[in-house]
């Protein structure tokens, strides 16, 4: 999003209002139900990329070698832990 998707987001969840002081940048993040329990999560730049290119079908060894042509030294591992334990990957 160009606009600070999380940040917003997590001033609402608190009940509080937007900081007038919020650096107004640009955000991405994932939304997932662990548990049924709403939860939003800053996503980086080679996480994106991967997911994106999990949207096509594509092998998860192809989306891994996608990021790293992207951000070569990007830990895949950890992009895949994070998007399994969050619950973004809910099938292989």
């Amino acid at each position: 999003s160009a606009f600070p998707v999380v940040a917003i987001w997590e001033a609402s969840r608190a009940g509080a209002p937007v900081a007038e002081g919020m650096a107004w940048v640009p955000q991405a993040a994932f939304v997932t139900r662990p548990a049924m329990d709403v939860s939003m999560a800053l996503v980086d730049l080679p996480t994106l990329a991967f997911l994106d290119a999990c949207e096509g079908g594509t092998t998860l060894a192809a989306c891994a070698e996608h990021v790293l042509h992207l951000y070569p030294t990007a830990r895949t591992d950890l992009v895949f832990a994070r998007l399994l334990t969050t619950g973004a990957l809910a099938a292989l």
